[in-house]
């Protein structure tokens, strides 16, 4: 079969086609990420959302090349600005990471190193892609901690981590991130353990810079309330595999797919209970299930016997929205949109 592009893929920095990644653990072989599909324009802000386990930070290192062990990428392609990353030797790949493509990671604390001040970390990531003298360097540091509005950048940047608040931290991992003028950002659940007052100043800030830069933004989240605030395009994954994706305002108000429709509910309800929380039902496990079934006919309300039999195809139901349901012309208002049947990825 021919290969499907993502939608948008001919102007497109970044361009994730077919990407399959697998980790090898004593119950055998894990498909982690299942022929996912997905494309980032400049100055794009794209969530990716999911549950626990769905593949969504997997997908992100592995676009990086740094899927850990035991884990491995055993197909697909990564096109940004044209070449393929996974083509790339290591030498290569360290001279993109940080510099072209850089990544906001989880527990940003985590991510310091607690005995050097925060600023000459920033530095050395610099000067890791720049080759300028430390003079120049500092103020490049001063002007980043600047960017991100932490006040009074200089005690900033003399600072441990432990002397710095959760929000704060956060910051200079942007900062760090964005030191080098990346054309493409992945931030990994960037407002993980932070309040609602500074998540929503994190994520402005985020939005601030994509719109000013024009930086590619993936954000990879299980927080659709994120996903609403800040992004213009969403990709839900379920076990591994997008199962549908298109414009926020869409998507959200007009999920097709009975996953997104469980998603939505879940984060409603968690609202409106003030966060205790109920979760979709279930466990999204990429363990169990491989390409031939619907990954999700086990908890669907209305499955289907051929759901459980063989993969549905990949829907097109307007320029840019694609979902993955056998009933997705039923679930349309009966139909009234011409669905397009694509060929799903590795069939």
């Amino acid at each position: 079969m021919t290969h499907v592009s993502p939608p948008g893929s001919g102007s497109s920095i970044l361009v994730v086609s077919d990407l399959r990644v697998d980790y090898t653990t004593r119950h055998g072989r894990v498909q982690a990420v299942k022929g996912v599909d997905l494309s980032l324009h400049r100055g794009e802000r794209l969530g990716l959302v999911g549950e626990s386990g769905s593949g969504k930070s997997t997908t992100g290192w592995a676009i990086l090349g740094l899927v850990p062990w035991p884990g491995r990428i055993v197909g697909g392609r990564v096109l940004y600005a044209g070449q393929d990353l996974l083509a790339q030797t290591e030498r290569e790949m360290r001279r993109i990471r940080g510099a072209e493509i850089a990544m906001v990671v989880q527990a940003a604390r985590a991510g310091l190193n607690p005995l050097v001040p925060v600023g000459h970390q920033v530095k050395n990531v610099y000067q890791a892609h720049a080759d300028v003298p430390e003079r120049v360097a500092w103020a490049r540091v001063l002007e980043m901690l600047e960017a991100v509005a932490l006040p009074d950048p200089e005690r900033v940047a003399r600072s441990y981590p432990h002397e710095l608040s959760g929000g704060m931290v956060q910051r200079v991992i942007i900062a760090t991130a964005l030191v080098c003028q990346p054309q493409v950002l992945i931030a990994d659940e960037p407002t993980t353990g932070l309040d609602v007052t500074v998540q929503a100043q994190i994520l402005d800030l985020l939005r601030n810079i994509s719109e000013q830069r024009l930086t590619a933004t993936m954000i990879v989240t299980h927080d659709l309330g994120v996903v609403a605030n800040y992004c213009d395009r969403v990709a839900v994954l379920h076990a591994g595999r997008v199962i549908e994706q298109g414009r926020v305002t869409e998507l959200l108000h007009r999920p097709v797919h009975p996953y997104s429709m469980e998603l939505r509910e879940a984060s409603s309800y968690e609202r409106l209970a003030g966060g205790r929380g109920r979760r979709a039902a279930g466990a999204a496990t990429t363990v169990a299930t491989g390409d031939e079934a619907c990954s999700y006919a086990a908890r669907c309300p209305i499955v289907l016997p051929e759901c459980r039999a063989a993969l549905p195809p990949l829907v097109e139901l307007a320029p840019g929205s694609l979902v993955r349901c056998f009933r997705a012309g039923e679930i349309v208002a009966g139909g009234a949109l011409r669905a397009t049947v694509r060929a799903p990825s590795g069939a």
